[in-house]
């Protein structure tokens, strides 16, 4: 399992500069400072595969889509921009050619070394402020998924682990084994 630290550089940049990036630029912007982001390692986006594959299946017949690192304005008022691992989006008028406005229904972030900070603390913060119902952590090391309900006021969260299978609360008939979520295919 290949699990590589990823280098993030900040760089300070007005919105009209993040705005001409160009689109293969995995960068988060917060208003003054842009985010950039290496690639991320191979079996994070083996994890992703398995995440996506699970919903797409499931969402077939339903409203609703998923996405994979797709820019995400949480705010229409706010020049803050992120880019979730995994998203799914049940409202076609949040869609714009090039990003998501407004909240996802549920966001996955698959954790790596850098990020724990910016997903367990700053992130579960705006994505419950924006109004996204469910957030998912999913973390390579531990083996472990940490699931926040954002409708209630307590944020409940769950945490799933080892061979336990994870139900989603706002899509019900939605659930994923962990050894599924973590399986890292054989050649």
């Amino acid at each position: 399992m290949e699990l590589r630290q990823m280098k993030e550089k900040k760089k300070h940049m007005t919105l009209e500069e993040f705005e001409q990036l160009p689109e293969n630029v995995k960068a988060e912007f917060d208003g003054e400072t842009v985010t950039f982001f290496s690639a991320p390692s191979t079996y994070h986006q083996e994890i992703s595969a398995n995440l996506e594959r699970a919903f797409y299946e499931y969402l077939k017949e339903l409203p609703c889509k998923i996405f994979a690192a797709v820019q995400v304005k949480l705010f229409k008022n706010k020049n803050k921009f992120r880019i979730p691992d995994l998203l799914i989006l049940c409202e076609k008028k949040k869609m714009s050619k090039n990003q998501i406005i407004g909240a996802p229904e549920l966001i996955i972030e698959i954790v790596s070394p850098e990020s724990i900070k910016r997903d367990y603390i700053e992130k579960l913060a705006e994505y419950n402020q924006a109004g996204v119902k469910e957030y998912w952590i999913v973390d390579p090391l531990s083996k472990k998924v940490t699931l926040y309900n954002l409708e209630t006021t307590e944020n409940f969260l769950m945490i799933f682990e080892e061979d336990m299978t994870l139900h989603s609360l706002i899509f019900g008939e939605f659930s994923i084994s962990l050894v599924d979520i973590f399986a890292e295919k054989l050649w």
